[in-house]
C-alpha cells in the first residue's frame, strides 16, 4: 500500500473504527494491556505525529495495534509500508557469506505476482539449461493460488560464498532446494566412504551443503571437494543435524561471486553442541553487503537426489 501520510492515518482511523474504537479508547487500551512497559504505548496523538512526518511506530507499537484490534500483525506492518514479502525477494537478490535458509512464506495472499509458464521444452537427465529455454512470461496471478492446499514441505537455501564446501557443483549465490530428511534418517550416517548425495547439514557455526564422510556410527565429516575447508567431525544429534538433501539449483550466470576459505572455517574448529548455539536471529543477520544477480539458470534431474556427482 502506498498512502499519503493523510491517507494513512485515515485509513487507520477507519481500520480502528471497523472495531468499534477511537484512538484515545486504543491509547488507553494500550496502557492497561501493558502498564510497565511504555513501548507498547500508543501515543494519543499518534495521527499528529503521522502528519507532522518522521513518524514511525515500533514493534512494539505495531504489535498491541494488533493484539488490540484482533487484526494481524503482518497486516499492521503493511499499513506503515512494511510489506513482509519483500524478504524472500532480498534474500534471493542479496549475497550472503553464509550459507542461509530462504523464508517461502506467503504473507499477502491477494497479491498479484508477475508469473511465468512453460514452453515445453524437454530436459535431458542432470542438464543445465538457461531458464529462459524453459520457462517465458505468463499472466499475472494472485499469491494465493501458487500456494498447495498439501505443502511439499521442501527446504531452499542460498549458499554463501564463504562456506561453499561443495564447490564446482554448487555455486555460492545458487539457490537449493533441499528435500527434508525423514524422522528416521535424523541419526543416519552414510555408509559410503564419502556419499555422493549432497546434505544440509546443522552445526554450531550455521548451515553447510556438501557431501558426508561416515567416521564412525553417528559420526560424520564434512568433505570439501576443492576448497581448503577443515575437516571437522560432528556428532550427529549433538553437534550436527542432517536437514536433508538437495535435489535442483538454481545456478546464476553473472557476475557469480567468488568462493573463499575464511579464517574460522580454513583450520580446525571445535564443534559445539547444537542446542547451545541456537540464538533469535538479528535484522542486521538477514541484510548483508552489496548487490547479487537473479539466478537465471537451473540445473535438474530425473533422478531427485544424485544429481550432484
Amino acid at each position: 500500500m502506498n498512502f499519503s501520510v493523510a491517507d494513512k492515518a485515515e485509513c487507520i482511523r477507519q481500520i480502528l473504527a471497523a472495531r468499534g474504537y477511537s484512538l484515545a479508547e486504543i491509547a488507553r487500551l494500550s496502557r492497561t494491556r501493558f502498564p510497565r512497559d511504555p513501548r507498547h504505548h500508543i501515543p494519543h496523538n499518534l495521527y499528529h505525529n503521522m502528519r507532522r512526518g518522521g513518524f514511525s511506530p515500533s514493534i512494539h507499537q505495531l504489535f498491541t495495534l494488533s493484539v488490540l484490534s484482533n487484526y494481524r500483525l503482518v497486516d499492521w506492518l503493511t499499513v506503515f509500508g512494511f510489506d513482509l514479502d519483500d524478504i524472500p525477494r532480498l534474500e534471493a537478490v542479496l549475497p550472503t557469506e553464509r550459507t542461509l535458509l530462504l523464508d517461502s512464506t506467503v504473507y499477502d495472499a491477494d497479491a498479484w505476482i508477475p508469473w511465468l509458464r512453460e514452453t515445453g521444452t524437454e530436459i535431458p537427465p542432470e542438464a543445465i539449461m538457461p531458464l529462459t529455454l524453459l520457462l517465458a512470461a505468463g499472466s499475472p496471478r494472485r499469491a494465493g493460488t501458487l500456494v498447495s492446499r498439501n505443502p511439499s514441505g521442501f527446504l531452499y537455501v542460498k549458499i554463501g560464498s564463504h562456506d561453499a564446501f561443495a564447490f564446482p557443483d554448487l555455486l555460492p549465490g545458487s539457490i537449493v532446494r533441499i528435500i527434508p530428511a525423514r524422522a528416521e534418517l535424523q541419526s543416519f550416517t552414510p555408509v559410503a566412504a564419502k556419499s555422493e548425495k549432497l546434505y544440509l547439514v546443522e552445526h554450531s557455526k550455521g548451515l553447510v551443503c556438501c557431501r558426508l564422510q561416515s567416521t564412525g556410527k553417528n559420526r560424520i565429516m564434512l568433505r570439501s571437494g576443492q576448497l581448503a575447508f577443515a575437516q571437522v567431525e560432528l556428532e550427529v544429534g549433538k553437534e550436527a543435524r542432517i536437514l536433508g538433501t538437495a535435489d535442483l539449483e538454481l545456478r546464476p550466470v553473472a557476475n557469480a561471486r567468488q568462493p573463499r576459505v575464511p579464517t574460522d572455517l580454513g583450520r580446525f574448529w571445535n564443534p559445539a553442541p547444537l542446542a547451545l548455539t541456537r540464538r533469535i536471529p538479528h535484522a542486521g543477520d538477514l541484510i548483508r553487503s552489496c548487490c547479487a544477480p537473479l539466478p537465471s539458470t537451473i540445473m535438474l534431474s530425473h533422478d531427485p537426489v544424485e544429481w550432484g556427482r
